[in-house]
């Protein structure tokens, strides 16, 4: 919620989701997303992961990973999905 307000203060729309199908659904609803800030860790149902692999199958917007969950098992996973980096 500190990035959302954040980001909100300079002018940014952000919208928060928090389950991996809803924010597939998100973005199959939602026209003109610029960038998704992704969390590996959704709680129940897919993992943030597995919700970017399926957006990107459609959809050509960066994804950038906040994460504290920065084992090498996680990174390499983001690595596989596009080049991108995990904060």
């Amino acid at each position: 919620m500190s990035a959302k307000m954040s980001l909100e203060k300079y002018g940014y729309s952000v919208i928060t989701i928090i389950t991996g199908n809803k924010a597939i659904e998100a973005v199959k609803s939602t026209p003109g997303i610029d960038l998704i800030l992704m969390d590996i860790d959704l709680g129940k149902g897919i993992d943030g992961t597995q919700a970017a692999e399926m957006i990107l199958k459609d959809h050509d917007i960066p994804v950038i990973f906040v994460s504290s969950h920065t084992e090498p098992q996680n990174v390499e996973k983001t690595e596989k999905i596009t080049s991108m980096v995990m904060l």
